[in-house]
């Protein structure tokens, strides 16, 4: 089996922008052990949102491309990272999933494929819908800063309340079908639109789960409890 993981860029930092070490090594040990093989697409996280944050402040008049560009140098460096890091376990780096790619990534011994979208105004969790859809898998796992989905901003409000499962159409309630640059959403609701439409699942996983991500990943039994579903 082959699994996606979109990979908020935010867990590979702490708040005070250091590397989040223990994640890594915690999350690469697993893979290393699993039977399955994994395609993982990484966001910019806190890197590109310190970048496009500071152009805004600065009132430079750029636009949504330009933006959206800043983004994507910053997930390509996240990537560089990732394919440095996993090194041996790397299949290869790709922008495109073409039939090639697929075949011989599956029939390879290597268990990780690192791939990044190209176009400007797609976010990584958007290429982890088509990398979903390429491989025909039903299931995306996504490694993310929050631990569940909420009915309303948990920063914002001390009376959110943690939804464990919930439909793509309650989802949409509450975070809407509209994208920013660089945003900060459990999964993008743009892309969410399409795992709607193809009945595509989402599992929003706060990265610092150790024994949730190891059960999951080496098909172990798991508590449903401690994420949130969206279907």
């Amino acid at each position: 089996m082959v699994k996606i993981i979109s990979l908020g860029g935010s867990a590979l930092f702490k708040d005070n922008l250091k590397f989040n070490s223990d994640f890594l090594l915690d999350l690469k040990n697993i893979l290393k052990i699993s039977d399955d093989k994994f395609v993982i697409i990484i966001g910019g996280g806190k890197i590109a949102r310190l970048y496009v944050n500071e152009l805004r402040r600065l009132n430079l008049k750029l636009n949504r491309t330009d933006y959206d560009n800043m983004g994507l140098t910053s997930i390509r460096l996240n990537v560089e990272f990732l394919s440095s890091f996993f090194k041996d376990m790397v299949f290869d780096t790709v922008n495109t999933l073409d039939h090639n790619i697929i075949s011989e990534f599956q029939d390879s011994d290597k268990k990780i494929l690192l791939y990044f979208g190209k176009t400007p105004g797609y976010t990584s969790d958007y290429n982890a819908v088509q990398a979903a859809m390429a491989f025909k898998e039903k299931i995306i796992y996504n490694l993310t800063d929050v631990d569940y989905v909420y009915d309303k901003d948990p920063r914002m409000h001390d009376d959110a309340k943690a939804l464990k499962k919930i439909s793509w159409d309650e989802y949409f309630e509450i975070m809407g079908s509209d994208i920013e640059s660089c945003g900060h959403y459990p999964f993008d609701p743009i892309a969410s639109k399409t795992c709607q439409q193809y009945g595509i699942k989402v599992y929003t996983i706060k990265f610092d789960k150790h024994d949730l991500i190891e059960a999951l990943f080496l098909d172990k039994d798991f508590d449903s409890d401690k994420f949130t579903i969206i279907s």
